[in-house]
């Protein structure tokens, strides 16, 4: 196993055990990707694993032992602005600091206050609340 997918198991495992809200490894919520049980929008969150950028720290073995900066995007997703708030502040909570297997420790970055998403008719269904972050890893096989 790469250590980069290491990493992204581990963030997942505390998305499972630390959130009641059901989660999903997708991009930008739109009207149409929206999650609805039973006709209602029930608040989820989005994770998104961003590529990896080279960072300043260089391997002498080469490339592949430089330390790179994995980009980790979360998305609080809720039918109102105070909720996908509170589900993105306790994202901030359990996130910053947390050292993802193989990784430092995950760095809060700025960007992304709550935005809204409409329907067809352009009235407001939900509202995403994103929070971002980095870490650094080395790619290896473990």
């Amino acid at each position: 196993m790469l250590t980069l997918d290491a990493a992204i198991e581990s963030i997942e495992d505390v998305l499972d055990s630390q959130f009641v809200q059901d989660w999903y490894e997708e991009g930008i919520p739109s009207f149409e990707s929206l999650h609805f049980k039973n006709g209602n929008l029930v608040p989820y969150i989005c994770v998104q694993y961003a590529d990896l950028v080279q960072g300043i720290d260089r391997a002498m073995a080469g490339t592949r032992g430089d330390a790179h900066d994995f980009p980790v995007r979360f998305i609080a997703v809720a039918g109102n602005a105070k909720d996908a708030r509170k589900i993105r502040n306790k994202i901030i909570d359990k996130f910053t600091g947390f050292s993802p297997d193989y990784c430092g420790e995950m760095v809060k970055r700025g960007g992304g206050g709550a935005h809204t998403v409409v329907d067809n008719n352009g009235a407001v269904v939900a509202y995403i609340a994103p929070a971002m972050f980095r870490t650094s890893l080395t790619l290896f096989d473990v």
